[in-house]
Formats: structure tokens, C-alpha cells, sequence
């Protein structure tokens, strides 16, 4: 009697375990299967938005000028790492390439390779040469940069992390052979001809991204993924901010954002607005305007300009620093120059017409001296600054005296012809001849 009694109760704990099990798949493991299933659903139909808009033009469309540069950015703390395509607007035998981080970082170059393969890689520190084995147009390129703590435009901090002049470029070439660049403690080591740019950028979630053509972004899990299309500009710049006051204003067709930099609003739109009534339109849709941490006062890049943060302490040098930089990107950035070569060009002429926004008054010479001089030709950056900022731009001045009301008429007639190109200082003057005759 007691063993059947003790079947009865197994018999019966069997039961209840098998209720339980069942009321454990039907009723409580559904719900979390199907929200796992959800997740997954939402996280595949997130990357695949991400992956067509990715991949929606890999054809060049008409108005792009240069080259395409196709890169996939893995941004994790001070770790860059960078898997890049470069397209071709025409098959070659060989192809120069600039590596710009090199003037501020060291990098380590993981992988170059072609489709139909490569006979020799010559690699200096700021230029590479890949031969090919035959004729083609694209190259791809693997990479990592590791960046410093540092007041520079290519570093990173607790806060921000600031990635300009970092992607490997196709060189510029003058009179069929490529110009080559080389590393400099002052004045801008770099060089670029019109690049096209589809960028995919892999960050973490907790950061906020600013840079040119951004066209989409998803949080998928701890990630943030950004997808970015630009087009006819030089560089790429990056802006990564934890915290940032940020806002954003239309100028006309233009969504300006500041970054930390609202101050400087004024003195942007006034800018603009004598820039594209005396030289020409801003063809571009935006334009970032950043406070940095910097050694120098600003730097320009494509569709961004950098303001020293020592320059909001003093009104009349935010004026003028902001003047300087926005002007670049009328010169540098819709008409490129060779900063290497002729670092006067573009520095001097910008500086005056910044002097000339400002009111302020311009006196003396300039040294002749400075049309012989490169960049890596300067003793110091004392005389740099002196001769390609300052007597460059009395060089202008005294132009300008000269041409009178045809000197704009000048900037016109450049900026309608060399829009998308670089103009060298030669060209330049022979455009002068236009309205000088031979003087």
C-alpha cells in the first residue's frame, strides 16, 4: 500500500513539472523569443537601411568633379581604424597617394591591394606610390591611427575627438607629374585636389557626430552608425563631441551649426555675406563652425572651420580669426591653392581681404622675397608669418589700389573659372593681364 502511495505521488510531481514546462514555453518564453525576434528584426532592418544608403551610389554622378573616396571608420577612444576604397575617374598604371595624418601622427598602413593586382608599393612618409600590374582604377587601402592628447586638430580628449587631414588622398598633379608633400611644424603641409566622399562611421552611441553630407544615423545596440555623402569638396573632416552646446541657424540656403562657437554667429554671416557678393556663391548645403583647442588661432577645412578657444576671450581677434577662416572657404576650398609651394597665395589674399572686413588699416612693403619661398623654405615660424600672412597680403592690397573696382571683378572671374580646381599663383596673374594688360 505505502509503494503505490509513493507511485501516486511521483506520478502526480510528474505531472505538475510537465504543466509547468508546458506553461513555460506557451506562456512565458514566447513573449522574450519574440521580442529577441523583434530586436533582431529591428537591429537587421537598421543595418540594412544603413547598408543601402551605404552602397545607393556607387556610380558617380555628373556633377562630381574628382575622384570618389569610399571609407568604412571604426572610431573606439583614441583608436581609428579605417578600410577605404578609392575610385578613379580613369584607369592608370600607377597611382600617388598622400598620407596627411603622417605631418601630425604615425600610422600603421595594414593592407594595399587591387583587384587586378600590384607590382610594387613605394611608401615614404607622407607619399605612397602603388605600381599596378595592369591598367585599373580602383585601390583599397586598410589602416589605423592612433590618436594623441594634444591642443591639434587631429586628437582627441575625454570630450571630443577631432579627425582632420587623417584619409589617405590621391596626390595633385602639375604639368602631368604628382606634387609631393612633407611634414611641417607650421602653415598647412597639405594638398588636395576635388574628392567625393561616402563615409560609413562606427562610434560609440554616446557621442555626437558633425561632419559634411551627413545623410543618415542609427543606434543599433552600444553603437552608433553615420552615414555621410559629400561631394566636390577637398578633406573630410569629423567632429565627435560627448558634450557640446550646438546650435543651428539658416543663412540663406545654408544650415550653419556651432559648435560651441555661437559667439562668433555675427562675424560668420558677415563673412558669407561678402564673400558671396564679391567672389562668388557658397555652393555647399552647410557649414560647421567649431570652438577647438588649439595651438594657432583656426584652420579651415572642407565646409568646417576650427576658432582657437583662446580667440573668444577677445572680440576683436574672434572677429578677425572667424573673417580669416570663413574666407577660406572660397580659397582653399572652392578655388584650392599649392600651400606647399606657394603658401603665400592663398594665405596672403584671404588675410587681406579678413583686414579689409575688419576696417583695419594696411601699411607698408611687402618683400618681394616671398614669391621664391615653399613652405619648407622658412627659417622660422616667425618669418613664416610674417612674410606669407602680412607682406602677402599688402601684396594684395597694393593690387587692389592698382585694379581698382576690377580687383573683384578678378576674384570673379577666377571663382567662375577655377571653381573646383586649383588656380596656381602663375595662373593668377595671368588672369591679372586680363585687366592689366602686360603690367
Amino acid at each position: 500500500m505505502k509503494h503505490k502511495k509513493t507511485m501516486i505521488l511521483i506520478s502526480e510531481l510528474i505531472i505538475i513539472f510537465v504543466l509547468l514546462a508546458c506553461y513555460y514555453f506557451i506562456f512565458w518564453d514566447k513573449p522574450r523569443a519574440m521580442d529577441n525576434e523583434a530586436e533582431s528584426t529591428k537591429q537587421d532592418n537598421a543595418a540594412g537601411i544603413l547598408k543601402n544608403l551605404y552602397t545607393a551610389k556607387q556610380v558617380q554622378i555628373e556633377d562630381e568633379v574628382g575622384p570618389k573616396i569610399k571609407a568604412e571608420i571604426e572610431v573606439s577612444n583614441n583608436i581609428v581604424n579605417i578600410k577605404q576604397d578609392i575610385f578613379l575617374k580613369d584607369a592608370v598604371d600607377a597611382i600617388h597617394l598622400y598620407i596627411p595624418s603622417y605631418n601630425a601622427l604615425k600610422i600603421t598602413l595594414k593592407n594595399v591591394s587591387a583587384e587586378r593586382g600590384l607590382l610594387n608599393i613605394i611608401r615614404g612618409d607622407h607619399n605612397l606610390k602603388v605600381d599596378f600590374e595592369e591598367k585599373q582604377d580602383k585601390i583599397h587601402l586598410e589602416y589605423e591611427i592612433v590618436l594623441d592628447k594634444k591642443r591639434d586638430t587631429l586628437s582627441y580628449s575625454d570630450n571630443f575627438i577631432f579627425l582632420t587631414n587623417f584619409l589617405i588622398t590621391p596626390a595633385v598633379y602639375k604639368n602631368g607629374a604628382p606634387l609631393f608633400v612633407y611634414k611641417s611644424s607650421f602653415g598647412d603641409p597639405y594638398l588636395y585636389d576635388i574628392n567625393n566622399y561616402d563615409i560609413k562611421l562606427t562610434t560609440d552611441k554616446r557621442l555626437q557626430i558633425y561632419a559634411p553630407g551627413k545623410i543618415d544615423e542609427q543606434i543599433i545596440g552600444r553603437e552608433k552608425i553615420t552615414v555621410f555623402q559629400a561631394e566636390n569638396i577637398r578633406d573630410f573632416p569629423i567632429i565627435l563631441f560627448r558634450n557640446a552646446e550646438v546650435h543651428t541657424e539658416k543663412y540663406g540656403d545654408i544650415d550653419i551649426y556651432y559648435i560651441d562657437a555661437y559667439a562668433a554667429k555675427d562675424y560668420v554671416e558677415s563673412a558669407l555675406q561678402f564673400a558671396s557678393s564679391n567672389i562668388g556663391p557658397y555652393p555647399y548645403k552647410e557649414l560647421l563652425v567649431v570652438k577647438a583647442p588649439l595651438l594657432q588661432k583656426g584652420m579651415e577645412f572642407s565646409n568646417t572651420i576650427f576658432i582657437g578657444d583662446d580667440c573668444f576671450d577677445n572680440q576683436e581677434v574672434l572677429k578677425r580669426v572667424t573673417y580669416h577662416e570663413v574666407l577660406h572657404q572660397w580659397f582653399y576650398g572652392i578655388i584650392g591653392t599649392d600651400q606647399l609651394n606657394e603658401p603665400f597665395f592663398d594665405e596672403g589674399l584671404v588675410n587681406y581681404l579678413a583686414l579689409m572686413l575688419s576696417n583695419s588699416q594696411i601699411t607698408g612693403y611687402y618683400n618681394p622675397k616671398l614669391f621664391q619661398l615653399q613652405l619648407k623654405d622658412y627659417s622660422s615660424k616667425d618669418e613664416y608669418y610674417r612674410l606669407v600672412y602680412y607682406d602677402s597680403a599688402v601684396y594684395f592690397y597694393t593690387l587692389h589700389k592698382k585694379m581698382g573696382d576690377d580687383f573683384f571683378k578678378l576674384l570673379q572671374r577666377i571663382y567662375a573659372k577655377g571653381k573646383f580646381s586649383i588656380v596656381y599663383f602663375d595662373e593668377f596673374l595671368n588672369y591679372t593681364k586680363e585687366f592689366l594688360g602686360g603690367n
